[in-house]
This record gives C-alpha cells, structure tokens and sequence, in this order.
C-alpha cells in the first residue's frame, strides 16, 4: 500500500506531462530519401511515383532504381524526371 502513494502520484504527472507534448506542434521535419526498386515494373511504376509525389512530406526526395528491367520501366520512370 505504501508503494501506491509513490506510483500514483508520479503516473498522474506522466499524464499529464504527456498530453502537453502531445499538443505541441511537430516543427522539424528531416529530409527524407525514398528508394524505390523496380525491376519489369511498366505498368505499376507510374502510379507508385505520383502516390509518393502526392505524399504529404514536405521535403522528400524520391529515387528509382531500374536495375536492369527488360520492358519500359525507365522510360516510364523517366516522365517524372523533371516534377518536383
């Protein structure tokens, strides 16, 4: 019972202390590098990039990695070349 009167206490200012971290705003953002590998990925890769270009981070760099693919998949991949 003795231990109720330590724990008790200290579990109501964690509590609190934790909804007042909650309520702050998250202001730094690191910059973040998306790798993305793709291999015979024609007809998927498009919708990949612009899901990813349309994710909202504020300052992302998305790279794609054709290793070698046999089909269209660069060229595909090399239309989002020049979007930010």
């Amino acid at each position: 019972m003795m231990i109720n009167f330590l724990t008790v206490p200290l579990a109501i200012f964690h509590k609190v202390r934790e909804q007042k971290d909650i309520t702050k705003p998250v202001v730094y953002k690191p910059r973040v590098s998306i790798i993305v590998p793709a291999f015979n990925e024609e007809k998927v890769v498009a919708r990949t990039i612009e899901t990813l270009v349309e994710a909202d981070y504020p300052d992302k760099e998305i790279i794609i990695v054709d290793d070698g693919s046999q089909d269209n998949t660069y060229q595909v991949a090399s239309m989002f070349a020049s979007r930010d």
